[in-house]
């Protein structure tokens, strides 16, 4: 069912309840007000006879000649103290003009004269015929109700179907959105908020959508590209291995083993640069998913000095110095976890991509992390340096994806990541 109809169908439902209480309600009304006025005349009328009757005048004629007819007569203090001395009644009486029974509203009053006689008036006037008065209400009510019913039920389709216009192009326009296309922009002017609100939500899913396809898709791209070279690798080697055993005979069996032995390292070292790129990939997609939620400030200075020590022995091998300098407290709202990826690959790119002797300079301030290494005396390309695969010099060392990832998980943690040359130093700075 559509939309449009469940509102009409609601809306008549509730009109039909709307107006069949006020229709009988209205009825009641009209009763009580015509018995009220009917009411007050027989009161008059009462009132006119008994004070004739007391005072000793002359009586008015039973019928006056509209219809209105009066009977007295003499009762009992017995009867007197078991009847009400006033009671109201709707019921027909005889007239004796028309010779026929009309319906009337009657009035009777018990009253005591200055004997201490009790009397018994009975006043009576014609009435509107109540059966005739509902078929009535009830001819023009219906005609009414179907008159409202009818227009409310056309203009609440007209205004329903003005109103979700916007509602209409937007689904239009999900119904015409393929992920991975180039699809137009939503173009839903409307002056009502929520709708406002619908489409900035249904915008902000599909951009969602259409970036992860795109993660999904680059993800796939790069490790199908990067796990092809290693992959191919390892197969060559194997085979080399096997031929070099077809060839060998058991004269050198120690040259054999040792030639398979280096192999053997040499394809262990592919594939644990395999897992470590797979493992990266993996990690990127996982950022970019969303997946790391910052829960409060880290405070990167213990985790700095951590590597730093654990990574002491590495740099004394090749003879580089590091300095660390505190500043400040460098703490941003970052999932832990990925603080200490973030330091660690940039630290290790200090190191990497270092000179042997180099040096390497930390300093944290309470906005910023600077890590600043010697190397290469030029500068690389700022625009290039933190594209995968990019700068990487030696792939059986690095993925040449750790500045990617420093980048990634900078972006999604509201960091800002920059790389500048100064005075023969490659300098890469995160600020808060």
């Amino acid at each position: 069912m559509k939309l449009i109809h469940s509102v009409s169908i609601r809306i008549s439902i509730l009109a039909l309840l709307v107006l069949g209480g006020w229709a009988v309600a209205f009825y009641f009304a009209i009763m009580e007000e015509v018995s009220d006025e009917t009411d007050d005349a027989l009161e008059d009328y009462a009132e006119t006879i008994v004070i004739r009757s007391l005072v000793g005048k002359e009586l008015p004629t039973a019928s006056i000649g509209t219809n209105n007819q009066y009977f007295q007569r003499r009762v009992s203090a017995d009867y007197a103290a078991r009847v009400p001395h006033v009671r109201y009644e709707d019921r027909d009486v005889y007239i004796e003009e028309k010779h026929e029974y009309e319906p009337a509203r009657v009035l009777t009053y018990i009253y005591k004269d200055d004997a201490n006689r009790y009397y018994e008036l009975e006043v009576s006037t014609p009435t509107i015929e109540k059966h005739d008065l509902k078929e009535a209400i009830f001819h023009w009510l219906l005609l009414l109700f179907g008159t409202l019913l009818l227009g409310i039920v056309l203009i609440s389709v007209f205004s329903v179907h003005r109103t979700m216009r916007p509602l209409h192009r937007l689904l239009r326009w999900m119904a015409r959105y393929r992920i991975g296309h180039d699809n137009p922009p939503l173009d839903n002017p409307t002056h009502i908020s929520e709708f406002r609100l619908l489409n900035a939500s249904v915008e902000e899913s599909f951009r969602r959508g259409q970036q992860q396809y795109e993660q999904q898709k680059r993800f796939l791209g790069n490790a199908a590209h990067e796990l092809q070279t290693p992959i191919a690798v390892c197969i060559n080697r194997i085979e080399m291995l096997l031929e070099e055993a077809d060839r060998t005979n058991d004269t050198d069996p120690a040259a054999t083993a040792e030639s398979q032995q280096q192999e053997l390292g040499r394809l262990l070292r592919t594939l644990q640069h395999m897992s470590k790129l797979n493992s990266t990939l993996l990690t990127l997609s996982r950022i970019e998913n969303g997946q790391f939620v910052a829960v409060g400030s880290v405070d990167c200075q213990p985790i700095v000095e951590q590597i730093v020590d654990d990574m002491s022995m590495v740099f004394a091998s090749r003879k580089i110095h590091t300095t660390l300098t505190a500043d400040g407290h460098f703490a941003p709202r970052i999932d832990r976890q990925l603080a200490v990826m973030l330091l660690i690959n940039l630290i290790k790119n200090a190191y990497v991509h270092n000179v042997d002797g180099g040096s390497i300079h930390i300093t944290l301030t309470d906005t910023t992390l600077r890590i600043a290494n010697s190397g290469e005396p030029q500068p690389l390309d700022a625009g290039q340096v933190f594209q995968p695969f990019v700068h990487n010099a030696d792939k059986t060392s690095s993925t040449g994806l750790g500045l990617a990832l420093v980048r990634t998980i900078c972006q999604h943690n509201h960091l800002h990541i920059s790389y500048h040359y100064d005075n023969g130093m490659h300098v890469f700075e995160v600020e808060s």
